[in-house]
């Protein structure tokens, strides 16, 4: 071994290089390093190691991740080159930098709607868990533009809303309904209260016998839920709880009096 390689020896040392990779830069093998190492008394203990490769990873993954947002762990080991076992362990360190989401179907709190996967023909099992900047506001994208779930109604809204908070939070989970194209009826209100503020018993009495609660009502009349369910009460109409209804007697017998009193 040279002067010029144990100069270069000491550098990498100092800069917290692990024995494998300083072997690596100046192409000797690892037992010759640490003999020398050992010789100038520098540590050679694999602490050293791990502590430079989670350096290595946090100055990496963090750029990484500021560049291509979230992106799941298969695809950040390959370009990174981290081993798979070691992202449990990044994921604690840098928990302030770092989010890991678990989209794994099947396992405990895993997503699953109906036996039906929300990502459509993506594996869910290869994507395994995603890595993302904290806070980073693309998740809300990378889950929607996989996600093949019609959200068309209320109850469609709270179900997907229910399987991603645990991944997502309630905030962002809601934030993925709307990129799938739903509307809530807080937004609804906000462009159509001031233009609709009433409607007659004989528009709610419609919207009733079609099985609709009164969420669902106060989203087509564009009125309050509170509106509706004061109203259906002046009319003496039970909660509707179910899609499809038998129409019962009495609200028959409503029918007919209403259509009397507007004839």
């Amino acid at each position: 071994m040279n002067d010029e390689e144990k100069q270069r020896i000491r550098e990498f040392h100092s800069e917290g290089m692990p024995i494998s990779v300083i072997a690596g830069e100046i192409g000797r093998s690892a037992i010759t390093v640490t003999k020398f190492c050992r010789g100038e008394k520098l540590d050679t203990s694999g602490a050293r190691g791990k502590e430079f490769r989670k350096q290595r990873h946090r100055e990496n993954l963090v750029p990484y991740s500021e560049e291509f947002g979230p992106t799941p762990q298969s695809t950040l080991s390959t370009d990174l080159e981290i081993p798979s076992g070691r992202f449990s362990r990044i994921a604690r360190e840098m928990f302030d930098q770092i989010e890991r989401f678990k989209f794994k179907l099947g396992s405990k709190g895993g997503i699953k709607l109906g036996g039906h996967s929300i990502y459509g023909d993506l594996n869910i099992q290869e994507m395994g868990n995603v890595f993302a900047l904290r806070n980073d506001p693309r998740i809300v994208d990378f889950v929607a533009e996989r996600s093949n779930f019609k959200v068309e109604t209320p109850q469609d809204a709270r179900t997907l809303v229910l399987h991603l908070r645990k991944q997502l939070g309630t905030e962002r989970a809601k934030e993925v309904v709307k990129k799938l194209g739903y509307v809530y009826s807080k937004d609804r209100r906000g462009t159509h209260a001031r233009s609709r503020k009433k409607f007659t018993d004989e528009e709610l009495l419609y919207l009733y016998e079609k099985g609709m609660n009164d969420g669902e009502i106060a989203d087509n009349l564009g009125v309050t839920t509170s509106a509706v369910s004061n109203r259906r009460r002046l009319m003496e109409l039970p909660i509707n709880k179910l899609r499809k209804l038998v129409m019962p007697l009495e609200m028959l017998d409503q029918i007919e009096r209403l259509n009397e009193m507007k004839n």
